[in-house]
């Protein structure tokens, strides 16, 4: 279930009694439009709300569900969740079945973050969770391996990511459909690409990081055509010491669309809600 700028809270490992409160999140991402060929202007925001629960059993068998709901603009309720079994075998090998993310989803943000309501257009091409039966297994040298075992809508899929420190690559094959992703990341630039075999769709994702600027551009191929999608921005970074809170000021300009947005984003730090909850 994953799966997506705007405000943003979020706590970790707190304790509820026998069910441990593992993330709180709150978002809220504004968003103001002009097009460039009328000069027509109007505006978006985002507010989302999520939190993240398990129960332990034992030491290697546990329940994990987390909810989210998200609020938008002119738009109905939106919501995402999950509901897993977790049996950690032994200390390099985990099995998960439920409605989860699959091996493939991983290589999207997680969606109680603030890189998932963040997210570049060409990571939410990459599908989100289905009923899954996934197993992780923890290598050498910063490494693993995970793959899954999904079935949706009377289609079986087979999944697969491998990651290391810089690098993580992954596909789907779901019948006759076949998407693939790799990521590369250093340390101030990172590469996003997917691709869609059965489409002949190409997505590509190019980000650099410079002191709290971050600047970024995307845009899809299909068929050898360059369509929507095509974009540039920049974000500013921003802290506030006197309040807990951190966000960023952003700008960009999609072709297809011919628009100019205007972005805020901004949550709260994750020790706010640890405060809270004490």
């Amino acid at each position: 279930m994953l799966l997506y700028i705007s405000g943003f809270s979020q706590a970790n490992d707190l304790d509820i009694g026998e069910v441990s409160l593992d993330r709180l999140y709150f978002g809220l991402y504004g968003k103001e439009f002009v097009k460039t060929d009328s000069a027509y202007a109007f505006n978006s925001s985002t507010l989302r709300l999520g939190a993240l629960l398990s129960k332990k059993f034992n030491n290697q068998i546990k329940i994990r569900s987390f909810a989210l709901m998200k609020f938008e603009t002119s738009e109905p309720i939106k919501s995402n969740g999950s509901f897993e079994f977790v049996y950690q075998v032994d200390a390099l090998n985990r099995l998960q079945l439920g409605y989860v993310g699959t091996a493939f989803s991983e290589l999207r943000p997680n969606p109680l973050t603030p890189e998932s309501q963040t997210e570049y257009s060409t990571q939410s091409k990459i599908p989100g969770a289905k009923p899954t039966l996934k197993y992780f297994r923890e290598l050498k040298h910063f490494s693993s391996l995970t793959t899954s075992l999904s079935y949706d809508h009377s289609l079986l899929g087979y999944q697969l990511k491998f990651s290391n420190k810089n690098l993580a690559l992954g596909f789907q094959l779901e019948k006759h459909n076949v998407i693939g992703a790799v990521e590369y990341h250093l340390k101030n630039y990172s590469s996003i690409s997917v691709y869609n075999f059965s489409r002949s769709e190409f997505n590509q994702a190019l980000i650099y990081s410079f002191k709290e600027y971050l600047f970024y551009v995307e845009g899809e191929i299909n068929s050898g055509q360059i369509s929507q999608n095509f974009e540039i921005g920049v974000r500013s970074n921003f802290t506030n010491h006197a309040y807990p809170i951190k966000g960023f000021l952003g700008l960009s300009y999609n072709n297809f669309d011919k628009m100019i947005s205007g972005q805020l984003f901004i949550h709260f730090k994750e020790s706010f809600f640890k405060r809270v909850m004490q």
